[in-house]
């Protein structure tokens, strides 16, 4: 990461060179993040559906506005 910096600064680089190169890499970069943020885990699936206080699956999920994942008696309850 230096080394190529320091050949930037050594042949001037100009913005629109520097702007195709940050394009390319996140090019490079961004198709890997989307595949692995694609790879969830049945065990992913089912935190995503349980209760976060009894932990019980339950399709009736509540978000409040703290974002946490209840069932409507444990939302009752609370």
């Amino acid at each position: 990461v230096i080394f190529p910096s320091l050949l930037q600064l050594q042949r001037g680089i100009t913005d629109a060179e520097d702007r195709k190169q940050r394009e390319a890499c996140r090019e490079k970069y961004k198709s890997r993040d989307d595949e692995e943020r694609g790879k969830f885990t049945e065990v992913d699936i089912e935190r995503e559906e349980e209760c976060g206080i009894c932990m019980e699956l339950n399709s009736k999920v509540v978000l409040p506005n703290c974002n946490h994942a209840l069932c409507m008696k444990c939302y009752r309850d609370w």
